[in-house]
């Protein structure tokens, strides 16, 4: 297991450059003789009668190169057909991307003889379900292919590619003109530019012009997320950047109850004493972090001013007075900015559901989290 992507949390203007020399740019230890590629499978479990996502890694790595590809194995589609054609699709471009690689670093470690210092290559393919195509989904079946790779320099690269399937007899792609209607770009455009002037500290000045035909997009919760390659819109310290807009039509999300400070908080069934919510600056309900993350089984910790959420292989890191949550992919805002109040740090509620991808929902006498 490898880590390709290093996350944005510690990039500071200043030592931005240096950062990811340091952490990038060393070469790894490799075996003396190629491993043969191995292969493992784990289940994810999805919710009864929702379409099905096997994982499926390939891990390799000799002298060039280490890969470890994270296929998903859809299967549970109304649409046999698509679903074949979509699982060759992925796992087609997956393994030629990397034949690609493999060649180029073939090349360079040849041409590098007594000339420069040769850095193995790495390359990584993971994806993340967003919606499994149930009906509590709105037959949507939504996922992102992330792709890494390292071909010496500075730093490697991310690429985020989505998907966005109707989960019917006849499966077809969901477009952002069906969502949006025929003004779809103008619309989307708005929301963008409104997002860049708002956190102008982010983004390129007079960078966007306008959303592409084939612009990267999910669906989740009755909004498209726009997603915005590293260099697009932002520097590369900013991370791939998300935008979501409003579907029109679509069921909105749960106004923060009134009362939100009486309510309990309950996770996993328990009841977390001592912890409470309130509503913070235009109405978005806050949460206290520490109280929350840990009985999800996050572990926190500051550093140098940033704060780290980590479980296993997700790392989540933010700043207090920042509206900005780095993972290793992207960067996400949320409104509003962390803050400490009775020596408690607090974030917005939708940080535990956008962010930690955990659900978050009201009943009436509690906020419910997982």
């Amino acid at each position: 297991m490898f880590n390709i992507q290093q996350p944005f949390k510690r990039i500071t203007a200043i030592g931005a450059v240096s950062s990811l020399l340091l952490t990038l740019s060393a070469p790894l230890a490799f075996a003396d003789q190629a491993v043969a590629p191995v292969t493992t499978q784990a289940e994810v479990s999805i919710q009864a009668g929702a379409v099905q996502l096997t994982s499926k890694t390939i891990s390799d790595k000799n002298d060039y190169y280490e890969s470890e590809l994270t296929i998903p194995v859809i299967s549970g589609m109304q649409d046999k057909n698509y679903q074949n054609t979509l699982n060759a699709n992925l796992a087609a471009r997956a393994h030629a991307e990397l034949e690609k690689l493999k060649k180029q670093a073939k090349d360079d470690a040849a041409a590098s003889v007594g000339v420069y210092e040769f850095r193995p290559y790495m390359f990584k393919v993971s994806y993340e379900r967003i919606t499994d195509g149930s009906t509590g989904a709105g037959g949507v079946l939504s996922f992102k292919m992330i792709t890494s790779a390292y071909t010496g320099g500075a730093h490697g690269w991310t690429r985020i590619d989505t998907y966005n399937v109707r989960n019917e007899a006849k499966a077809s792609a969901v477009k952002l003109k069906e969502l949006f209607g025929e003004g779809y770009k103008t619309i989307l455009n708005k929301v963008v530019n409104a997002e860049i002037a708002a956190h102008s500290d982010i983004y390129f000045p007079d960078t966007f012009k306008s959303i592409a035909d084939n612009q990267p997009f999910y669906i989740k919760n009755g909004k498209a997320f726009l997603v915005f390659q590293q260099y697009e819109i932002a520097p590369y310290a900013a991370g791939i950047r998300e935008i979501d807009a409003v579907i029109p039509g679509s069921k909105p999300a749960a106004a923060v109850p009134g009362n939100l400070s009486s309510l309990s908080l309950k996770i996993g069934g328990k009841t977390i004493s001592g912890a409470h919510l309130f509503v913070g600056k235009n109405g978005i309900a806050m949460a206290p972090l520490r109280a929350i993350s840990a009985q999800l089984g996050y572990a926190l910790s500051w550093n140098a001013g940033w704060i780290d959420v980590d479980k296993g292989n997700q790392n989540v890191s933010l700043q207090v007075g920042k509206d900005n949550y780095a993972t290793a992919t992207a960067q996400v805002t949320l409104g509003a900015v962390p803050i400490m109040k009775d020596n408690t740090l607090y974030v917005p509620l939708s940080f535990f559901s956008k962010v930690l991808k955990v659900t978050v929902a009201y009943s009436k006498d509690a906020v419910v989290i997982g």
